[in-house]
């Protein structure tokens, strides 16, 4: 049960920042006004049609299609394999999915709402994006880190090498 609480809240506080910050930034910037500048970090206004990170530009049907099918596989995931999750990998699993999810929620309301996905963090040399990104991203370096950990150690107690 402690599983799907974890996950529950943290999309649910995904979703909520991520709005809440789109939000406040649409409602004070035009598309491509800049709010703060400060070295490589700038917070700026930009409208993404496509996915994470400006790829995909101009194919919203195709992306809110798939998003919608990945929202529900992660939900069958989590209620359908909630013992096994937390006997792999505990709430670190649980807290990625919901990552994940609130992410991929956070910028299908957008998509739902206003017809494209609002951006707004830009690096300079990185593409403009969102804190619905940034836990999907966080996340996917959680799940990755959690299955090298366990590779490693399936290596280790099986005494194999890489001159093996």
């Amino acid at each position: 049960m402690a599983g799907n609480l974890i996950f529950s809240v943290i999309a649910l506080l995904i979703v909520t920042a991520d709005q809440l910050a789109k939000l406040w930034i649409n409602s004070i910037l035009e598309p491509g006004q800049v709010f703060w500048e400060y070295g490589f970090l700038r917070i700026v206004l930009v409208y993404n049609t496509g996915a994470a990170f400006g790829l995909f530009q101009d194919w919203t049907g195709l992306l809110t299609v798939l998003r919608c099918i990945g929202l529900v596989i992660i939900l069958v995931i989590v209620i359908l394999f909630n013992r096994r999750i937390i006997n792999w990998g505990g709430k670190w699993i649980m807290l990625s999915l919901g990552l994940i999810f609130g992410g991929t929620a956070g910028n299908l309301v957008d998509i739902f709402r206003i017809g494209h996905v609002v951006d707004f963090i830009d690096l300079t040399y990185w593409p403009v994006f969102n804190l619905a990104d940034s836990s999907v991203v966080v996340a996917m370096f959680i799940l990755g880190f959690l299955i090298l950990r366990d590779f490693l150690r399936e290596k280790k107690k099986h005494g194999l090498s890489g001159n093996n």
